[in-house]
């Protein structure tokens, strides 16, 4: 039996506050185009939400350029007053960004799980990632633990749902944060040693 040694991730630094939570969805991580931040907006804009949305994360040499891509396709889509750009944010700010948003939306495909996904987790926010990847097979247990997407339009469909399901307290963050522990500190160390 093969033994997969998942990283340790500081999930404690996150927390789930339900009074800090605001009208806010989150794309978190490095700004560049591997990341398909580009379709993380369309899933965004083609919900039609009244929410706003922070992307937020390091900057690399090609995220200028980048950031004016994303800036046209947000002004294709007539969202571009409700977006926000934090370039390398310092942690504090990037956890009280973390903490006040509802829903992160993720769209980078053929790679495994995402840290960002389990921080986001801990601190009761709602994953919304594309099917084909870790972070749905991994970290969200194929939908127990989250939402999956196959297609653009699929993902706007389905981040409607969610905001629905928020409003009438049919998803609870609460559920999620339970999943978070599996990637601690002490999970770690129990399976490095397992292995050592």
């Amino acid at each position: 039996k093969q033994l997969i040694l998942y990283p340790e991730i500081k999930t404690n630094k996150f927390k789930y506050s339900p009074h800090k939570k605001i009208n806010q969805i989150i794309i978190l991580g490095r700004i560049a185009p591997n990341k398909r931040i580009d379709e993380s907006i369309k899933v965004f804009a083609k919900s039609k939400i009244k929410y706003n949305l922070v992307i937020i994360g390091g900057a690399t040499p090609d995220s200028e350029d980048y950031i004016k891509y994303l800036t046209q396709i947000a002004k294709e889509y007539d969202i571009e007053s409700r977006i926000e750009f934090i370039k390398n944010p310092s942690f504090e700010k990037l956890k009280e960004t973390v903490e006040q948003s509802k829903i992160l939306i993720e769209c980078q495909r053929d790679i495994s799980l995402t840290m960002t996904s389990i921080e986001c987790l801990a601190a009761g926010v709602v994953v919304l990632v594309h099917k084909n990847g870790g972070t749905f097979k991994e970290v969200l247990e194929n939908g127990k633990y989250g939402i999956g997407f196959e297609s653009i339009k699929e993902g706007g469909e389905k981040l409607k749902k969610i905001i629905k399901a928020l409003e009438i307290k049919k998803i609870r963050p609460e559920k999620f944060i339970g999943r978070v522990e599996f990637f601690s500190e002490n999970k770690f160390k129990e399976r490095l040693k397992t292995i050592l």
